[in-house]
């Protein structure tokens, strides 16, 4: 990949037009606890969508939002030690065909190589 993962993308598209509340994101390998703290987490991201909104997220700095955008907040993932949820609260009444979530920036792991963004959903 594109130096080590920075720059790698993913898009995803909806039928229709679809009412963005909120986006849940797990940005790292989420599968077991040793994966977690393994491989690379997703520390930065920017959300592209149809609509023509570019926003940059950045989990180390949850109070530096951009409409849409209202605010970030992390919980940590049951199952997995370590593993938190970015939960992402978008303005009402804001809508999107798609979304493309491109890596800026990783939570480099020691020995690992892998980035994975284990979970996407959006309500």
């Amino acid at each position: 990949g594109k130096k080590g993962g920075v720059g790698e993308n993913v898009k995803i598209w909806f039928e229709d037009k679809v009412a963005f509340r909120a986006m849940i994101l797990v940005a790292g390998c989420a599968e077991d606890d040793d994966a977690w703290e393994a491989n690379h987490r997703i520390k930065a991201f920017t959300l592209e969508f149809s609509s023509g909104e570019t926003v940059k997220v950045d989990r180390t700095k949850p109070l530096e939002v951009e409409p849409p955008v209202m605010g970030i907040k992390e919980i940590p993932l049951g199952q997995t030690k370590g593993a938190v949820q970015t939960i992402i609260l978008f303005e009402e009444g804001f809508s999107s065909r798609n979304v493309q979530i491109t890596i800026n920036d990783l939570d480099k792991a020691k020995k690992g190589q892998k980035v994975c963004l284990s979970e996407v959903m959006v309500f």
